[in-house]
């Protein structure tokens, strides 16, 4: 048999201020456990997965400003060529009689002018 004073004693012990830390150090070991186990990799996982997706925008992004840059390179290529072409058409038009010319610049924008001498063809 166990002695009563034993048995109370440790009534006590596992009653007691000590078993409820006891208690407290085991949840938190196994919280512990439970969050290194599975808590973090899946946050791991995420991470992973945000900065893929972060890496294929960035991918995209880079594509469509080398495509928009290309396609303004095409524009100042083709606004150079309009100017060249403007300016021979009013030199070509100032030879030809001044005071014609000076007329035609009078009352027309150079545009008008390019698209009235391109119809003239």
């Amino acid at each position: 048999m166990i002695d009563p004073q034993l048995l109370s004693l440790i009534i006590s012990a596992v009653s007691g201020p000590a078993s409820g830390i006891a208690v407290a150090l085991l949840c938190m070991s196994g919280f512990g456990w439970f969050l290194v186990k599975y808590l973090l990799p899946q946050g791991d996982r995420h991470l992973k997965d945000v900065l893929d997706d972060s890496k294929e925008n960035r991918k995209v992004f880079q594509d469509a400003v080398k495509v928009m840059s290309d396609r303004l390179d095409k524009v100042e290529d083709d606004v150079s060529e309009i100017k060249i072409i403007v300016r021979e058409k009013l030199r070509a038009s100032m030879t030809i009689s001044t005071r014609d010319a000076s007329k035609e610049l009078l009352d027309q924008s150079p545009s008008q002018l390019l698209i009235q001498r391109l119809m003239n063809r």
